[in-house]
């Protein structure tokens, strides 16, 4: 499956990389984990995403991680609470995202998956 490279630079503008607890951001730097973080798979990046960022993730204590795979069309969310067990939302079958660390925050998935080839 091959998807348009130029398309993935506009996604990844639409996605939030990092999202910080405020009380640990300090005039020398971040003293904190970030709260949520999501990373876009791509065919050189999948193992890492998959594999190693995620134990880091765990390690640390970022308690909400998003892999969004283009390719394969589903977003896989791991929580901190329930000991980062992957949980595969696939897209179109799911329309819209809940963070889980911001409940009043909802991310639709079409204006990220869609004109994907």
């Amino acid at each position: 499956m091959e998807y348009d490279r130029k398309n993935i630079r506009k996604q990844r503008r639409r996605i939030f990389n990092k999202v910080c607890d405020k009380e640990g951001i300090k005039d020398d730097g971040i003293h904190t984990a970030p709260l949520f973080v999501t990373e876009v798979a791509s065919e050189s990046t999948r193992k890492n995403d998959y594999g190693r960022k995620m134990l880091t993730y765990s390690e640390i204590g970022v308690k909400e991680y998003w892999v969004v795979d283009l390719q394969k069309k589903v977003v896989v969310r791991y929580l901190l609470e329930n000991d980062y067990a992957p949980e595969v939302i696939s897209y179109p079958l799911t329309e819209k995202i809940t963070v889980h660390t911001y409940p009043s925050l909802e991310i639709r998935l079409a204006p990220i998956f869609e004109g994907i080839v």
